[in-house]
């Protein structure tokens, strides 16, 4: 008996795979309706409560947004790039960010759904393309949490004044980091136990975050001198302040974290703009100030860049200065950190509603209302990184796959403004044709600006006018199918596509390692979708419209299983799909 078992389901196993690349051309592009995404939980045993408001999702942003980096950037960007003009490069960063937020924005209106991203892109470009992006979001964020983990430890050194390095274990070379991984488990416990709770601890946290911050704003301004500004505010041009903005503008990230909570938001369509858009204009105030704060203290020729503020309130004679700045930073680790594990758990537990992951991940407690699965598995693995993984090494690591959705939303932005299938008036083929055209000249534009060469110096007005011909060629050959009744993104192409510029911008500026990483995550992922998710959705999908598993069919089909219609004869229909638990296994 067990021989002929195991024969079975070898033979399913095998069936399998042979039907994987049939699956994936049927699949692999197949798009869900918003209104499937907002009505359907899938395997979850509910929804979770819309308990948030628009001060939640505000500083939800605010609180992942304004985390250590802003403390250390700013000098690096000062002294190097732009000079005091560093306040003019966070201006022009903010605005690059808020054009991703108002994408996410008109997104999050129209489908108040948990998952952010992979939602928006699942309902526009279809399985796969959603499935790759969201994957490589995801592991931002568990690199991400845990980097911001590791900093909270060299942070807490440094109230003492010890070294970064002193609250770490050495064990053959290698630092292990216990309180970090100890911080984040902590912290995931606190998000299984209910997110309006979670909500309160960020809003407590984040304005401690910014009282501190007020602190060194209100010192450096009152006791700083104006002439260290304006005496050489532009030195390096705008070569420089450009080469600032794209440095700066990963203080910026994480506002797309309040996408993954619209699920729990009472009033999406007011609460989510408020979230995303008004946390990155706030900050961007907030960063101006503190680039004017510190500019002012110390001629920018002298800042150090490893502990710009700290140094600069030396510099005042302003010592304590020092011990507000460690503990500003603490609280925005902790408030990053918490909305980071929020976020990973939310994308996941969509990922596992489209049964794209095992459904064990998407079910929701009854008891705290939140995704405690997901919450715990993802906080347990971003802990082990946290524990191990220097953060030299996770700081490589961490942006790409940030900017990887953001293009890949204002696309989708594009592509659904101009295509609508239910009214097959403009061929995909033309808005693809147009989006491919987009973002090869976004390319061709950041590559001849990266290129150091002067002999091809000519490519880069060449690339620009390509973009902007791209973009406007869009705009007057095809007549957009669909524009939202309430919030809509003004200046349809304009803004997605300098959204895409922007980012792709960004992109082609980081280091090899980070496209080794997406490079390696992404054929990952790639695989895990082929030989699991593909199967999987399409069992799920089979269930959900009214087919039952009703035994093996005998040679000749397919799959070595049917399925018929619950409320029909098992002759109705023989659809192939996954087979068994066993085929899986």
């Amino acid at each position: 008996m067990e021989s002929i078992e195991s024969s079975s389901s070898l033979d399913a196993l095998v069936t399998l795979v042979g039907s994987t690349p049939r699956r994936l051309k049927e699949r692999s592009f197949l798009r869900k309706s918003a209104t499937d995404l907002s009505e359907s939980v899938g395997p979850s045993s509910g929804r979770m409560k819309r308990e948030l408001n628009a001060f939640d999702t505000l500083m939800f942003g605010i609180g992942c947004i304004v985390g250590t980096g802003v403390f250390v950037v700013t000098g690096v960007a000062a002294k190097d790039n732009a000079g005091p003009a560093v306040i003019i490069a966070y201006l022009v960063a903010a605005v690059s960010s808020v054009l991703s937020a108002l994408c996410y924005t008109e997104f999050a209106i129209e489908m108040p759904v948990a998952g952010g991203a992979f939602s928006y892109l699942l309902a526009t470009f279809g399985e796969y393309p959603a499935y790759l992006t969201v994957a490589n979001v995801l592991l931002e964020y568990m690199l991400g949490a845990a980097a911001v983990g590791r900093g909270f430890t060299s942070y807490g050194a440094t109230l003492f004044n010890w070294q970064p390095n002193s609250l770490r274990i050495e064990v053959y070379g290698t630092y292990i980091d216990v309180l970090a991984a100890l911080l984040v488990l902590l912290l995931t416990l606190l998000i299984c136990y209910g997110t309006k709770d979670s909500s309160m601890f960020n809003i407590i946290v984040s304005l401690g975050n910014l009282a501190a911050i007020a602190v060194v704003i209100v010192i450096g301004i009152t006791k700083g001198d104006i002439g260290n500004i304006t005496n050489d505010f532009n030195p390096y041009g705008a070569e420089g302040v450009v080469d600032a903005a794209a440095l700066v503008y990963f203080s910026f990230v994480g506002f797309d974290a309040v996408a993954t909570l619209t699920e729990e938001v009472g009033n999406p369509s007011r609460d989510i703009p408020i979230g995303t858009v008004g946390s990155v204009i706030i900050v961007a105030v907030i960063y101006a100030l503190m680039s004017v704060s510190l500019c002012m203290m110390m001629p920018y020729r002298s800042i150090d860049i490893d502990a710009p503020y700290p140094a600069a309130l030396d510099f005042i004679n302003c010592t304590w200065g020092k011990y507000v700045v460690a503990v500003g930073a603490l609280m925005g680790i902790l408030t990053s950190l918490l909305v980071l594990l929020i976020a990973q758990s939310r994308v996941v537990l969509v990922i596992g509603r489209s049964n794209l992951l095992p459904a064990a991940l998407s079910r929701i407690s009854l008891r705290w209302n939140t995704p405690v699965i997901s919450t715990i598995v993802l906080g347990v693995i971003t802990s082990f990184i946290a524990l191990f993984m220097d953060l030299t090494s996770l700081s490589s690591m961490v942006s790409i796959g940030t900017l990887f959705v953001f293009i890949m939303v204002a696309l989708a932005l594009i592509y659904k403004r101009y295509y609508v299938p239910e009214l097959e008036t403009t061929s995909p083929h033309k808005v693809l044709l147009h989006i491919l055209w987009i973002v090869a000249s976004a390319f061709g534009v950041a590559i001849s600006y990266h290129q150091t060469s002067a002999e091809l110096n000519y490519l880069l007005p060449i690339f620009v006018v390509c973009w902007v011909t791209s973009t406007l060629s869009l705009q007057l050959t095809t007549r957009q199918q669909q524009i939202p009744p309430g919030f809509a993104v003004p200046l349809v192409p304009w803004i997605p596509s300098f959204s895409v510029l922007v980012n792709v911008f960004l992109i082609t500026s980081l280091n090899r390692n980070a496209y080794i990483r997406v490079l390696a995550w992404s054929t990952l992922a790639t695989l895990v979708y082929m030989f699991y998710g593909v199967h999987a959705s399409l069992h799920a999908d089979q269930l959900a419209e009214g087919y039952n598993v009703v035994g093996p069919v005998e040679s000749g089909e397919v799959d070595p299983y049917t399925y018929s219609r619950l409320e029909g004869n098992k002759d109705d229909a023989h659809i192939p799909t996954i087979t068994s638990r066993e085929a899986l296994s």
